[in-house]
């Protein structure tokens, strides 16, 4: 499956495109009950990131959108049910431990 990962800039307006290939499609299924067809509308909303921009060069909130380019003949959707939670003083503490 081809995917076409765009970001673009909220200072500048810079877009800049990514293709990739990936074998399966790894879906968060959300706590409450839900259909596929909501979980697969999740996963492709567009999303904020925080990231160094590759034009105006300032760490700056970049609009991420993620578009199917080229469907194969079948598809592998994994659903994830779990997600992980971190404890943000654990990994300090595991942190800690390790310097």
């Amino acid at each position: 499956m081809s995917f076409k990962d765009t970001r673009k800039c909220t200072g500048c307006n810079h877009e800049t495109e990514m293709s990739r290939n990936d074998l399966n499609l790894s879906i968060t299924v959300p706590d409450s009950q839900s259909t596929v067809q909501v979980c697969l509308s999740q996963h492709f909303t567009d999303q904020q990131i925080e990231k160094t921009c590759d034009s105006c060069n300032k760490y700056i909130t970049h609009k991420q959108t993620t578009r199917v380019s080229k469907l194969p003949r079948i598809v592998v959707v994994h659903f994830q049910r779990l997600t992980p939670s971190v404890d943000p003083e654990t990994v300090h503490k595991i942190y800690i431990g390790l310097v």
